[in-house]
């Protein structure tokens, strides 16, 4: 009981951290609409903006990760990111289609280290094999070792951004037929082919559904290809 009151106080005070930096962003939002209104062009609230956008992101992945572990059956499976689970068990379904001969691997980017190691708690207890890189140009050498069955990818990152990753994948022949999915805090998408984009925040479930499906979509393709050989 008394380890339940501290978890949930836990969640409480996380909850209650997210919501103030919501209110912040709401109100440098605000700050950066009427600079926009009187034509100034202020970067400095802009990168303030998406400082806080990417915080606020952060908090959220780390307070799902932390219900995740200390759910007692009813916390967990009874959220919306529950839908990549089977209720009353929080073991990560199987896939729906043709089964993968091998682990399936998922390749993760981000510069900022408290993301990334938000994001692999999560796709790990999916059940699938995590390889993590700092920027575009680390997880091109990774992907090159050992080819991911889906890359996901920060879009702003310093020496190789992901644009820039989505471009050198479909240059490289053992590569260019990895699904990948971009995300950020941005409005809108890169100008660049992707399978998917999302925008922080986003819930764990809405990215674990997501893997599952383009893996599934891929095992499809290659499954297809073989039986027309």
């Amino acid at each position: 009981m008394i380890r339940n009151r501290r978890e949930s106080s836990d969640l409480t005070v996380a909850d209650k951290h997210i919501e103030r930096c919501l209110e912040l962003i709401r109100a440098q939002e605000g700050r950066v609409q009427r600079a926009k209104n009187r034509s100034i062009d202020d970067g400095t609230s802009e990168r303030l903006l998406t400082l806080l956008r990417e915080t606020a992101d952060v908090m959220a992945f780390h307070r799902a990760v932390m219900q995740r572990e200390t759910a007692d059956g009813s916390g967990w499976t009874g959220r919306p990111e529950a839908e990549a689970f089977d209720a009353g068990t929080s073991q990560p379904r199987p896939l729906l289609s043709t089964q993968s001969p091998k682990p399936v691997i998922v390749l993760l980017v981000d510069d900022d280290p408290n993301v990334l190691g938000a994001l692999e708690a999560i796709v790990a207890e999916g059940g699938y094999k995590v390889l993590t890189a700092e920027n575009g140009k680390d997880a091109l050498e990774k992907a090159r070792g050992q080819p991911p069955d889906v890359v996901v990818s920060d879009v702003m990152m310093p020496v190789m951004d992901g644009p820039a990753l989505v471009d050198a994948m479909a240059a490289d022949g053992r590569l260019s037929d990895v699904p990948v999915v971009l995300n950020s805090a941005q409005a809108a998408p890169p100008p660049v082919h992707v399978d998917a984009f999302l925008k922080k925040p986003y819930a764990p479930g809405q990215l674990l559904d997501l893997i599952r499906h383009l893996v599934e979509e891929r095992l499809r393709r290659v499954a297809g290809a073989m039986g027309r050989r």
